[in-house]
């Protein structure tokens, strides 16, 4: 029998002080969010964190991949990214969102949440991202 070393599940987290970074990355506190910044500085700044770059070579060899990011940080993926037919995206997001979701050539489900959706579990809407995903997992 043969034992994988590899993860079954890589979390990765989308950064405005630090970029795309794993889950169990250290960092310094830090007060920066493309939630305060408007339109084009969030592209400018996600240009130079190179999470475009970065989330195209992180996806590679992965089957499925969810993706749970507000309208803001979903714009410093600058969707589509190369992608494969055998792949499958899962977006959370909000109505807004959609409009900047493309999977290319990857099949794609979006699961279209709201406030008030979020409201009927009694949590934030990251919350609720959250709380959907961990009982998908």
């Amino acid at each position: 029998m043969t034992v994988s070393s590899k993860k079954a599940v890589d979390v990765k987290i989308i950064s405005a002080g630090y970029g795309l970074i794993p889950e169990d990355k250290a960092i310094v506190p830090y007060s920066v969010t493309f939630n305060s910044m408007k339109n084009d500085e969030v592209y400018s700044w996600g240009n130079y964190l190179r999470i475009h770059e970065d989330f195209q070579q992180e996806i590679v060899g992965y089957d499925l991949i969810f993706v749970l990011l507000g309208d803001k940080y979903l714009r410093t993926l600058k969707l589509p990214v190369k992608t494969h037919s055998h792949q499958t995206f899962i977006f959370f997001a909000s109505n807004k969102s959609i409009n900047y979701i493309d999977s290319g050539n990857a099949k794609l489900l979006t699961l279209t949440l709201s406030n008030k959706s979020a409201s009927r579990f009694s949590c934030a809407l990251v919350g609720l991202k959250g709380h959907l995903l961990k009982l998908i997992a």
